[in-house]
């Protein structure tokens, strides 16, 4: 939407930290003792769903001060 001009604020979270971790890293944690993530060489930052929508809440109630200046 930013590339029509309209005022728009972008939100992009990263990897869910919850059904990522939940469904994807809780067993080797449970069975190991041991975060292993098969992300090689790569990096990501989880984050959480209620992080998310603290942000997305303060940006819906003051919209004009969230939207970039170009």
């Amino acid at each position: 939407m930013a590339w029509s001009g309209l005022p728009v604020v972008t939100v992009r979270p990263t990897v869910f930290l919850e059904g990522f971790f939940l469904r994807l890293a809780a067993a080797g944690i449970r069975d190991n003792d041991e975060l292993a993530l098969p992300l090689g060489n790569s990096k990501t930052s989880p984050i959480s769903a209620v992080d998310v929508a603290r942000a997305v809440s303060a940006i819906l109630d003051d919209p004009a001060s969230h939207i970039p200046r170009f």
